[in-house]
């Protein structure tokens, strides 16, 4: 007896092709289309940069060596503006960097706004404390110094906005050659509002833990790319269908640089820390870090990957 197979249902039913065969609509990053979010992205941070650029020509250099002045794009965009950088500003702006000198004789004044500047403590990082105090000391100042500052006023734009902002045209650059390799690739595959949500909740958390070790001086948008790198590679690895496209050895090499960053930065607190050097790298390895851990765990949940609808 033989039997019309025509009329048996499959075991399961059809769906589009192109989702068993991602190559077939996915193909090398480079001719992918760039979507509005990553476009957006890199005229923004081009933009910033240069107006930040021009905004700082109007300060001396002995003014930006302090390392605690900014434009006021930066200051409107930095993780924190503390209330100690403001009195800076407005004694800098009034009396210059040589009222600063031990010695000067300024107006009274300027002694008014040196007392407001010696008794408003602001957020620092766990990185110098540890560096500098002992257990005790690093309790109490933890306890007394406020942060986050401008976030308690509502400006809560500050949790992302300082992946915006960039020290030089060869940190941009570099950030954004792998942003076009990176979120291409994840833009095209969770559409434009998801895409938003991961750089903002990787945005958000790499730079809250970076403010915490090292407090508001840090700009860059390599810690959401640490996040992407870390999103690609457990998308891969768990997901391939979905065609995302980074190869191995690249892959390990920006693993390597990042942890290799890591683990000099804790050579350079364990000498800091001991004959009370500075060699401090001025690269934020913590959001490094940060980053990729938030992407390696966002790479799990179901909500960011690639959905196509079955036919």
């Amino acid at each position: 007896m033989t039997m019309d197979m025509s009329s048996v249902p499959p075991p399961f039913p059809e769906i589009n092709s192109s989702v068993n065969s991602p190559k077939k609509k996915f193909i090398s990053w480079e001719k992918q289309p760039m979507g509005w979010v990553t476009k957006s992205l890199l005229i923004v941070c081009c933009l910033l940069l240069f107006f930040v650029q021009i905004q700082s020509q109007k300060y001396p250099q002995s003014v930006k060596s302090l390392g605690l002045f900014s434009s006021p794009f930066e200051r409107a965009l930095l993780f924190d503006d503390p209330l100690f950088l403001q009195y800076l500003d407005e004694y800098l702006t009034l009396y210059g960097l040589d009222g600063l000198q031990e010695g000067t004789r300024v107006p009274s004044g300027a002694n008014q706004l040196i007392d407001k500047m010696e008794n408003t403590p602001y957020w620092k990082g766990l990185y110098s404390l540890l560096v500098n105090d002992d257990w005790e000391e690093i309790k109490q100042k933890v306890h007394e110094t406020p942060m986050f500052e401008k976030i308690q006023q509502g400006e809560v734009w500050r949790f992302v906005s300082p992946c915006l902002l960039h020290a030089d045209i060869f940190h941009l650059l570099f950030n954004m050659l792998w942003l076009l390799v990176l979120g291409k690739q994840i833009e095209q595959r969770l559409k434009a509002g998801r895409y938003l949500i991961f750089i903002i909740l990787v945005g958000a958390f790499s730079n809250t833990i970076q403010y915490l070790m090292t407090g508001p001086n840090f700009v860059g948008f390599s810690g959401v790319l640490c996040g992407m790198l870390a999103f690609i590679w457990v998308r891969q690895k768990n997901a391939p269908w979905e065609g995302y496209h980074l190869d191995r050895m690249t892959l390990i090499f920006m693993f390597v640089y990042i942890l290799g960053m890591a683990g000099l930065q804790l050579i350079t607190f364990l000498f800091e820390k001991t004959f009370q050097m500075d060699f401090s790298t001025n690269i934020a390895n913590t959001a490094h870090l940060m980053g990729g851990i938030a992407g390696y765990f966002l790479g799990k949940f179901s909500f960011f990957s690639w959905r196509q609808e079955l036919s």
